[in-house]
């Protein structure tokens, strides 16, 4: 699980390079080699951040940053998995609607087509967050490109399998496929 303390962005393993090595004093691939170095490719993603934790001067949020950019970019897990074991499914879709609108049909999700029915946490800041009665969670992201066009990002969270993953993304494109049939009314 990702460590949210004060004033830290959530966990990004793909953070500009720059960035990693002003705050690390190594470049990504040269904390690649490291691990690579110690065969880190056959560990579990959790033994991989707690050996950054344990063995370097990384603080927890980066030695959690540098652990995940790893495990992408080796393989060696699904991109859906997170170090906790629990899984992440993602899906973006486009509307060419105004932002208002699109926020107001999707935060109105007793009015959505589909039989589970989220709380909505939080409606703010361009992001809607929600929680479902089965302890999973989802993010939603309004990102407005050039010409106006919403890229809305999905993100559902805390799936305990990875045979959860379809249940969601069929619920979600089915979620998503009623908000554009309420947008053309």
């Amino acid at each position: 699980m990702a460590l949210f303390k004060r004033d830290l962005p959530p966990i990004d393993p793909n953070i500009e390079a720059v960035t990693v090595v002003k705050e690390t004093g190594h470049q990504r691939e040269e904390w690649f080699a490291l691990l690579d170095e110690q065969q880190a490719m056959i560990w579990k993603n959790r033994e991989i951040i707690a050996w950054l934790k344990k063995r370097t001067k990384l603080s927890d949020w980066w030695a959690e940053s540098i652990g995940l950019a790893y495990i992408e970019a080796r393989g060696l897990a699904k991109t859906s998995q997170q170090p906790t074991g629990r899984f992440t499914f993602t899906m973006k879709r486009d509307f060419d609607v105004e932002l208002s609108r699109l926020f107001t049909v999707l935060n109105d999700v007793q009015s959505w087509a589909v039989f589970d029915r989220p709380r909505v946490l939080t409606a703010k800041g361009g992001r809607l967050s929600l929680a479902f009665d089965d302890k999973t969670r989802a993010n939603i992201l309004f990102v407005v490109k050039d010409g106006g066009v919403i890229t809305l990002q999905v993100q559902h969270e805390l799936i305990p399998t990875e045979a959860g993953i379809k249940p969601r993304d069929l619920y979600w494109r089915e979620v998503l496929n009623g908000v554009q049939r309420r947008l053309e009314v």
